[in-house]
């Protein structure tokens, strides 16, 4: 999640650098799940966020989006050849499955871009915790 207004104007973009194996903790993701409503535990986004909240949100927000995720949505690996690429609305909820194997890599190339004036970091007040 990052400080962006408006909140739906970032996309995502996952490059594969090499073949993806099942072992090497594959991106996830969540196809439909960024139509869902802002969390409520961060009313007032974007000055409140993951780099802002504290460990207790911070911890119930991913534990919001397991459950959601679980409950609601049906899971996608990316089992990517070398070259392809996956674009993402900002709000999918995604993530890298655990790796069974810590001598397979996952090589890739992420990118979020978004329009000029839609990062709104500079004006944040914080506490920052990363």
């Amino acid at each position: 999640m990052f400080p962006i207004e408006p909140r739906n104007y970032l996309v995502g973009v996952w490059i594969a650098a090499e073949d993806i194996n099942p072992d090497s903790g594959p991106l996830v993701y969540y196809p439909g799940s960024h139509k869902e409503p802002m969390w409520e535990g961060f009313p007032d986004y974007p000055e409140q966020f993951l780099r802002t909240c504290s460990r207790e949100l911070h911890d119930r927000y991913h534990k919001y989006l397991a459950e959601l995720a679980d409950v609601k949505y049906q899971r996608q690996r990316f089992l990517a050849k070398k070259g392809d690429v996956l674009f993402w609305h900002g709000m999918l909820v995604h993530g890298g499955e655990q790796d069974r194997n810590k001598n397979i890599t996952r090589k890739s190339l992420v990118l979020h871009s978004i329009p000029n004036g839609c990062d709104v970091t500079g004006r944040l007040k914080g506490p920052f915790n990363w």
